[in-house]
């Protein structure tokens, strides 16, 4: 897999080779265009200024931001490479900082930083030991693409995955989203909660990724696919259950289709049970 960035790790006067391979691909997504239904061509979306009332050559447009409605500050490509920053090679690390302390909502992309030759790997291999052992990431910048990026470097399978992390100003504060207050200060039926207990208890089992498809975009596909051979598939739509309003009631209903043996399915919360019952039963 080809290396989409290559430099040095810098740990304390440490330096390591290292090159980045991305950890994910991108989703299989299907792309469409707009097409003119009468002709069957595609179309093509052009610049119009509504106050000249003509359309705009690409030497034309110019960067603006709004400052009052309807008001501008002409932002000119000049005015910006001035600001950018020169990409230094270096993925620098400033501190380490305990696993489970960043609130997952900051992390973005992952990458893989392998080891860039054989000089590099007693290095590496040292620092993925080290904090393996003492179960901590490390908090580093770089600047990548003329601008500054905050990452996180955690030792996962053998080597450092990093992650991108978003900026403090990025996250929205929960306590500005309204709403937000009256959850805390709602009572909790007691009946109710030790249901949602059983109905979480009946529904754990294990993360395993390879269960979950993008349904949707193989059933985008299966469609074109038909289509394309001159046929239509049929929709099937799903039989529409009978709501229930009453909470307690929903709860209870939700446990009893759980308790439904499910072929191939053993969940956490019914080895439990038959744990507790062999229990009982031996005495």
């Amino acid at each position: 897999m080809r290396a989409i960035w290559k430099g040095h790790l810098k740990i304390g006067l440490v330096t390591i080779p290292v090159k980045m391979i991305s950890a994910t691909t991108k989703k299989r997504s299907i792309q469409f265009h707009l097409i003119h239904l009468e002709c069957g061509s595609r179309l093509s979306q052009r610049l119009y200024c509504k106050v000249c009332q003509k359309e705009v050559k690409d030497e034309e447009v110019v960067r603006g931001y709004e400052f009052e409605k309807d008001r501008y500050v002409i932002v000119k490509d000049e005015d910006l490479e001035k600001l950018r920053k020169e990409s230094t090679g270096m993925i620098e690390v400033f501190r380490f900082v305990a696993e489970r302390e960043i609130d997952p909502i900051y992390y973005s992309d992952c990458y893989y930083l392998l080891p860039d030759g054989k000089i590099a790997i007693e290095a590496f291999s040292l620092f993925l030991r080290a904090m393996e052992e003492k179960k901590v990431g490390a908090l580093a910048k770089t600047v990548m693409r003329n601008r500054e990026h905050l990452l996180c470097l955690t030792p996962l399978n053998g080597t450092f995955v990093v992650y991108g992390l978003r900026f403090y100003e990025e996250i929205e504060r929960p306590e500005n989203l309204e709403g937000l207050q009256e959850v805390s200060r709602i009572p909790i039926d007691t009946k109710a909660l030790s249901l949602a207990k059983m109905l979480i208890e009946n529904m754990a089992g294990p993360f395993l990724p390879s269960e979950f498809k993008d349904e949707y975009t193989e059933q985008v596909e299966r469609m074109i696919m038909a289509k394309l051979k001159g046929e239509e598939l049929e929709s099937v739509r799903q039989k529409e259950r009978a709501k229930v309003l009453d909470l307690l009631q929903a709860l209870q209903k939700s446990i009893e289709e759980r308790e439904i043996p499910q072929k191939g399915i053993v969940t956490a919360g019914k080895r439990q049970r038959e744990r507790r019952k062999r229990k009982v039963e031996d005495g």
